[in-house]
């Protein structure tokens, strides 16, 4: 190879790395640009998840003051009601469920206080639903 040869191949050489580190450049700042849109929607969703957290607990709380016995009334030493009232007793199982009540405890509660032809299957059901 001669010197002119060398010259060219060498020219040729940096107009591929000019060419390759421009290339890099545009990529970095394609890649930037990504990064701060992906960060930009990730706190939207993270706010967005939040509100709907929030909404949730309030419903939640709502409901847990519903479904709540009177505040001066403790549940009564009664009989268990003849008629079993199945939908008082589902009320009163879920509420139970939804404010923690161990599902042993519920089921002797129920067992107190209604007359159930399967206190098993309303116990299954109320606690499936409440996630417990």
């Amino acid at each position: 190879m001669d010197r002119d040869e060398i010259e060219r191949t060498s020219e040729h050489v940096r107009r591929i790395l000019e060419a390759a580190e421009a290339s890099a450049e545009q990529i970095r700042a394609q890649a930037a640009d990504d990064v701060t849109r992906l960060r930009t929607r990730l706190a939207d969703v993270e706010s967005e998840l939040g509100g709907v957290v929030e909404t949730l607990r309030r419903s939640g709380e709502r409901l847990a003051e519903a479904l709540a016995p009177p505040r001066d009334e403790a549940p009564a030493e009664t009989t268990a009601q003849p008629d079993g009232d199945e939908a008082g007793a589902r009320l009163t199982a879920l509420n139970m469920a939804l404010g923690g009540t161990p599902r042993d405890e519920t089921a002797r509660y129920l067992a107190e206080h209604y007359a159930l032809a399967d206190a098993e299957a309303l116990l299954d059901d109320v606690y499936d639903r409440a996630g417990g």
